[in-house]
Order: structure tokens, then C-alpha cells, then sequence
């Protein structure tokens, strides 16, 4: 019997049809998803790349103002700035940083020619834009049109309620909204000082520790960039505002070892002895720097950087406090690297403000008027023109012999120097040892103190025969007091030296004296220190400022007082005295073999003309002789309190640009 088998019944390809649109349906479900993070991820990638792109921008626009807004500051303080005063501006100085930064645009179309691009390409590119300060730049709290200065009257906006705030002791504080302004008006408003001890900002560049307190004063003004909010509508991506502080720290030189000159040699003298007999504590700071050696200095900042003397240049270990030796001692040590240089430093600038020689000349410049700004750039950079004392020789004995025979002594007396104007001459006014006192009529009363109570004498230095006053500084003092002017503590800085600008204002009748010569010559007037050991008098400090060689004839400021009350200064105290003269003598004789002890600090202010390397420690004699290295000593610190401050600086600035957060 023949058997039949019955096969089911379904239609052809169901099984593989189902199979296959499941799988598509799985395949479509998965592209879309890695479609869907593919375009988050682009999304994400595209916002962050113009975050970078904004904050590239903001950087390349700080660094420009880093660099303009001191420069700024210090036309402002010059002759004829007001007769343009818009150039100096907040809103032009914006829009000068825009333009220097150049980042308007991505690519302009002479870098499109150089790089092949052919003409009419459709650019991606959505981050050009035409950016002005006006759409960029925002006062924080709204209280001023550009930005909100540390001279402000009104409302502090909440993030800047820390900040010190200065006060004017004139009426122009509305200057600060509309220009970055340096002036001596500008003092602390919570102390009255012209200088406090302020925390050092936490930067790379180690003038001072970080975490620790300097002398300085701070200027500041406080801005808000809004930099993505001209491009939201194109880009999609709203802005990020942030706000900055641009501070110009005004710093007076306090370290150890300051010096402007063009190379500064550390760690040995001249003649290659060892710094062995040298202490240093604190900071050294050198336009830029030669070790000698690495050791008996712990940090050492300087503008230029720090190099290993006797190395080759382009050895790996040739630059000291290089980025990678930053980085490397840093993340070992977790604090800065001892050798720092402001150029490598970040959001910082630092500018030592040197005249050269014309900071010991008081009439190397006098015009500074028709500015904008209220203190002069000649009376704020030339210390001779900061004294309170000024002392010049108005005659000689003839072009051939520069002894002086006339004096123009100018005192302050009541905040008023020419109240207390006299002009004097040998044997009339200006009285010899032993004479008595000149009661003719005159600007003093009741006359002329006798000779030998006066701290000014003429003379002859021995030891090659230059014409010289001396300056007996133990009398100073008391004659002040005879001739009823402001006292020491008023009256505590001087200048002296030669009046060569012939005026016709009567001060001046001699068209023979001479000014002082760089290096001097034998035939140039020279000031000869006497009586200096005992300064105690002096407890507000005392500066001298001379174009002349100074020599020192005696010990200086070695006995000591008792510290000022509420200095929180304990134990012995000498006053801060500084002389400030291109040549200094230790001693009055050609002796190199004599020793020379010093405690306090050293500076160097050589023209930018001169450029060779400079020993800072390498003294000389009475002569021309350099003194014996093994015979000089010296304890170099840095100043660390207001009291030991001295009544006159040399100026740095350091310009520091930081967000607030």
C-alpha cells in the first residue's frame, strides 16, 4: 500500500522576512543613537572649541592690556597729555588691546592667499566678529561706564569687597573711571599711609613670597568681558562673563640686592672671590642675572631671566627657573620656584621705573605741565625733586675752581619750602667755623645760627685735592630748629648739589657752576659725610640725594634707638637712612686695605646706555682703588616693616592681571 506524507501549509520566506526586519529595525535604532551622540558629541565638541576660541581671545586681549595700560598710565602723568586726553581713555585703551590682540577675525585674506585657499570658499568658521568695547566690556556692579576703579565712592560690587580701596587726598577721584591714574594724591583709605604691607598676590614671579606680606600700594580697576555675547545669535552658545582685576602694584625698592643695570653678577666680586662673607636674606632682584654660584641666595626674580654664568647658553641647565623647571620643582616642592622671571610669569608685568642718572639731578627735568594726570612723571620719577631739604650751590669760585662760595638753602616750614628760603655766602649768612651769629635782615629769624652750628661746610679732600662740602649730619637737627623751620621729622629728606640751571629768578647769579660729570672729574664738586654715626634723631628716616660723589668719612647710623611705637619692631632699631649718589667712597683716604661692614641694602640704578655687567658689592676706597673683597662684610635683607621703610625709593611697578571668582 502506497503511503502519502502531507506537507504544511505556509507561505514561502515569513521566518526570514520577520528575522530581517527585526534586524533592521535594530540596525536603524542603533544608527540613530550613535547618530544622535555623534551630533551631541560634535555639539559638545563644537561649544567647547569656542569656549577655547573665547578664552584664547581673552587671553591674547589681557596680555595686550598687560602691556598698555601701564604705558598708559605713565603718558598720562606727562607734559602735554591733556591736550588729547581721549587718546588715554578707558574706551580707547579697549579698543586699543582689541586691535593689538587681533582677534576679529580667524584668518584674513592675506593668510588665506599664503596658505592656497582659492577665493570664494564658503568658511565654517562662525567666530569672527567685529568686537568693540562697548559690546564687550561691562563696569561690574553698573556704577561707571568701563570700569570700576579702588577710588570709588560708590556701591563696592560684592566680588570686589575684599580689594583695598584708595582714597584721594585731592578732589579729582572721578579721574579713575575715565583713566589709569598714578599719583602720590592716592592713599590708603584705611590707614592714611601712601604705602601698606599688603599680601603679595599669588603669582610665579617671587619679588616677593607668596602667601606673605610686601610694601606696596595697589591700584586696581575692575572690569567684566562678556566675550561670546556678540555672537550668541550665530553660534547658539551663550556667553560666559568674567570679571578681572588689572592692579599696578606701586612698589618702593625694598630687597636685599636691586639692580636695573643690564647684567647683574651674583655670587662673586670682580676679581672672582666668593661672596664668602655675605649674608642674604631675602630677595635679590637683577634686571637680569649672572650666578656665579647657586648657593647664599634663596630666591632671586628678576625681568630679563636668570642665567648660570660659565655655562654654555644653550645648555639644558644654562637658564634657572625656566617653564619646566617651574613645573617640575613646583609639583615636588608645592611652592614657586626660588628663580622666577616676570616675563615667564603669566598675567604679570614688572617695569622698575629708572631715570639712570637724572634720579639724582634735580633740575634734569622740570615740565610737567598740561597733564591729565595729578602727579608729574618728572616729580614722580626723579627722586631729587621728591626732598623736602634742598640745598644748592649757586656760586663758585670760578670755572676753574668749583669750591662753593654761595649756598640757596631751602627748608620746608609749614608744608611750604619757600617760606623758608635763604640765600647765603661765605662769611654773610653762610658763616664760617668760629664766627658768629649774622643778624642781618634776611628770611630767618632771628638771623643766621653761628658757624660752628652749622652742618654745612666747604672744603678740600685730601686726598686729591677736589673741591667738597661736608655734611655734618649730627648738627643737622638742632639747626633746623635754630632757624625755625619744620623739624627732622618733617624735613627728612635732602638734596644737594649744584645749581646749573641759570634762571634769571634771582636764585642763581654765577654762570660757572658746572654740572656734575659722570664718572666725576677731580674738578667736580664732591659731599664729604661726617658726623653720621649717631642718627637717632632721625626717627622718621632721612634721605640724601646727590649728583656728587659722596664720600664717607665716617661710621653711618651705628647706634641704635628704640623703634617706633606700634612698629611691633622689638629690640634695638636704626632709623632707615639712604644716600642715593652715582659715585660712592668709603673713606677719605686711598687706604684699599680699610674694612667695610654694612647691614641694610644695596641698589643700582645705572642708565640703560650703560651696559656692562655690574659687581653690586664691589666698593671702593678714598681713591680709585677697589677695597680688599675679604675686608667687606655685609648682612643684605629685604625691608619687611613699614618703620625701616625709607622716606624716599626708587619706583617699581608690577602689573598683575587676575579674575575674580
Amino acid at each position: 500500500m502506497k503511503k502519502f506524507q502531507r506537507k504544511p501549509h505556509f507561505k514561502r520566506g515569513y521566518a526570514s522576512l520577520l528575522v530581517t526586519i527585526t534586524l533592521s529595525l535594530s540596525l536603524m535604532a542603533i544608527s540613530l543613537t550613535t547618530l544622535r551622540r555623534t551630533r551631541q558629541m560634535h555639539s559638545a565638541q563644537s561649544t567647547t572649541q569656542v569656549r577655547l576660541d573665547y578664552n584664547q581671545k581673552e587671553r591674547a586681549f589681557l596680555r595686550a592690556l598687560l602691556d598698555i595700560v601701564p604705558n598708559t598710565s605713565m603718558r598720562l602723568m606727562m607734559h602735554d597729555s591733556e591736550n588729547n586726553p581721549d587718546d588715554y581713555n578707558w574706551e580707547t585703551i579697549f579698543t586699543e588691546a582689541l586691535n593689538q590682540a587681533d582677534i576679529n577675525g580667524a584668518m584674513t585674506d592675506a593668510e588665506r592667499t599664503s596658505l592656497g585657499l582659492a577665493d570664494g570658499l564658503q568658511s565654517a568658521n562662525t567666530g569672527d566678529a567685529n568686537y568693540s568695547p562697548g559690546g564687550l566690556i561691562t563696569c561690574p556692579g553698573g556704577a561707571h561706564p568701563w570700569v570700576f576703579p579702588s577710588t570709588s565712592n560708590s556701591a563696592i560690587p560684592a566680588e570686589l569687597a575684599a580689594l583695598p580701596m584708595l582714597n584721594y587726598q585731592g578732589n579729582e577721584d572721578w579721574k579713575d573711571t575715565e583713566y589709569p591714574i598714578i599719583s602720590f594724591e592716592k592713599v590708603s583709605a584705611g590707614t592714611g599711609n601712601t604705602y601698606d604691607l599688603i599680601p603679595y598676590p599669588e603669582i610665579q614671579f617671587g619679588y616677593s613670597s607668596q602667601g606673605q606680606n610686601f610694601i606696596a600700594k595697589r591700584n586696581w580697576w575692575a572690569f567684566t568681558l562678556n566675550f561670546g555675547a556678540n555672537t550668541s545669535a550665530i553660534s547658539g552658545i551663550a556667553p560666559d562673563p568674567r570679571t578681572y582685576v588689572l592692579s599696578i602694584y606701586e612698589v618702593p625698592t625694598q630687597l636685599a640686592i636691586s639692580s636695573s643695570g643690564s647684567t647683574t653678577s651674583l655670587g662673586e666680586f670682580e676679581d672672582g672671590t666668593d661672596w664668602n662673607n655675605i649674608s642674604i636674606q631675602g630677595t635679590v632682584y637683577a634686571r637680569k642675572a649672572s650666578m656665579e654660584t647657586l648657593t647664599g641666595m634663596t630666591s632671586v626674580a628678576s625681568r630679563e631671566g636668570v642665567t648660570r654664568a660659565g655655562v654654555n647658553p644653550l645648555a639644558a641647565d644654562a637658564v634657572l627657573g625656566g617653564v619646566a623647571d617651574r613645573r617640575e620643582f613646583r609639583a615636588t616642592n608645592n611652592t614657586f620656584h626660588p628663580y622666577s622671571s616676570s616675563s615667564d610669569s603669566g598675567m604679570v608685568s614688572f617695569t622698575p621705573i629708572n631715570r639712570g642718572w637724572d634720579f639724582f639731578d634735580y633740575f634734569a627735568e622740570d615740565d610737567d605741565s598740561n597733564r591729565v594726570g595729578t602727579t608729574g612723571w618728572h616729580a614722580y620719577t626723579i627722586g631729587a625733586q621728591q626732598t623736602k631739604l634742598k640745598i644748592d650751590v649757586s656760586r663758585v669760585q670760578g670755572a676753574s675752581n668749583q669750591l662753593p662760595n654761595r649756598l640757596l638753602f631751602r627748608a620746608r616750614y609749614g608744608n611750604d619750602s619757600r617760606n623758608h628760603e635763604q640765600q647765603t655766602s661765605r662769611g654773610a649768612w653762610w658763616n664760617y667755623p668760629g664766627d658768629g651769629r649774622d643778624n642781618s635782615s634776611g628770611t630767618w629769624s632771628p638771623g643766621s645760627p653761628p658757624g660752628d652750628e652749622w652742618p654745612i661746610q666747604s672744603d678740600t679732600l685730601t686726598v686729591n685735592g677736589r673741591p667738597c662740602l661736608t655734611l655734618d649730619l649730627e648738627k643737622l637737627p638742632a639747626f633746623l630748629d635754630s632757624i625755625n623751620a619744620d623739624p627732622i621729622t618733617v624735613n627728612n629728606s635732602l638734596w644737594i648739589g649744584p645749581r646749573y640751571e641759570h634762571s634769571n629768578d634771582g636764585r642763581s647769579d654765577n654762570t660757572n657752576v658746572t654740572k656734575t660729570n659722570f664718572p666725576t672729574l677731580d674738578t667736580d664738586i664732591s659731599l664729604i659725610i661726617t658726623k653720621s654715626a649717631d642718627l637717632s634723631a632721625y626717627t622718621n628716616g632721612f634721605t640724601i640725594i646727590t649728583p656728587m660723589r659722596v664720600y664717607f668719612a665716617d661710621d653711618f647710623n651705628t647706634v641704635p634707638t628704640t623703634p617706633p611705637a606700634g612698629s611691633g619692631i622689638t629690640g634695638d632699631w636704626y632709623p632707615p637712612v639712604s644716600v642715593f649718589s652715582p659715585e660712592k667712597r668709603f673713606g677719605i683716604t686711598d687706604d684699599p686695605n680699610g674694612k667695610i661692614e654694612l647691614t641694610g641694602q644695596v641698589g643700582y640704578l645705572p642708565s640703560d646706555a650703560i651696559s656692562s655687567t655690574i659687581n653690586p658689592l664691589d666698593l671702593k676706597g678714598g681713591g680709585n682703588d677697589a677695597v680688599n673683597a675679604g675686608n667687606i662684610t655685609a648682612n643684605l635683607l629685604s625691608v619687611q616693616n613699614l618703620a625701616d621703610l625709607f622716606p624716599i625709593n626708587s619706583m617699581n611697578w608690577m602689573t598683575v592681571i587676575e579674575e575674580v571668582h
